[in-house]
């Protein structure tokens, strides 16, 4: 990673400081409300799939992205508020101002699709929001290392200070062929042709969760191997003909079949 990058060591801090508000607000949470906030966390997550109705479930990798949309965008219990919300009404006094000011940058994130427009190899990516048209650079030393320009990435973007970085994302990308149809889908469904989507839509919790399914749904049949059928319908299944014949026929059968296209 180069430190010596602009902003390269801001962002490592920020990061850090993250992953450390992350920790309080679990302890906060195991203490108010155990596990059923955890299952109530995934139960949002993956509502919205419609990929195996009768076994939802998520994979590991999947967590970093369901589980910073479930800190700070799921609403929870009567008040529908998020955990963070709930955090900072506990214990905001207690934090320190840049520990309160990355929380509310948290808040103030989005979720969307991200076109990545350049990449500084272990450093960071130029990204560009396709729903918004706002561009960041987001330093990402892992990230960088594989990403390649014209991919898109479907998460958050947290603006905190002159910085930016990833504060949740997806672990599929798409090609931008690829996430178009989708992209499109969610502009008119906030009835925007042109103009970028406005950035109280997309914070919109049951937006952002359906926006989660349809992109797993899109991932899961990009995964797939295609379905092979005949004209009918039928499933392609691999199949061996064994044929006999009489051996003193052997050189005209092998005659007929080289005149066979």
């Amino acid at each position: 990673h180069d430190e010596a990058a602009p902003g390269a060591r801001e962002a490592m801090a920020a990061q850090q400081l993250d992953h450390d508000l992350v920790d309080r607000m679990m302890q906060f949470c195991s203490r108010r409300f155990g596990q059923e906030w955890f299952d109530n966390a995934i139960e949002a997550y993956v509502d919205f799939e419609g990929i195996d109705p009768d076994a939802p479930h998520i994979d590991q990798s999947e967590l970093q992205l369901a589980m910073p949309w479930a800190y700070h965008s799921v609403p929870w219990g009567r008040m529908g508020e998020s955990l963070a919300e709930l955090f900072v009404r506990d214990q905001g006094r207690k934090l320190p101002p840049d520990s309160r000011a990355l929380v509310d940058a948290q808040m103030h994130a989005w979720l969307s699709f991200w076109r990545i427009d350049a990449v500084e190899r272990g450093v960071g990516l130029r990204l560009h929001d396709l729903l918004t048209q706002e561009e960041r650079f987001v330093h990402e030393r892992m990230g960088s290392q594989q990403a390649e320009p014209g991919l898109v990435i479907f998460g958050r973007v947290v603006d905190f200070g002159a910085i930016s970085f990833i504060a949740g994302m997806h672990p599929h990308v798409l090609s931008f062929v690829d996430a178009s149809p989708l992209v499109e889908r969610v502009k008119r469904s906030c009835r925007v042709r042109t103009r970028p989507v406005p950035l109280k839509s997309l914070r919109d919790p049951e937006l952002q969760g359906w926006m989660i399914g349809e992109w797993r749904r899109l991932v899961h049949a990009r995964l797939l191997p295609p379905t092979i059928t005949n004209t009918d319908g039928d499933p392609w299944e691999s199949t061996v003909d064994h044929l006999m014949f009489a051996r003193t026929d052997r050189a005209e059968v092998i005659a007929r079949l080289a005149l066979l296209e």
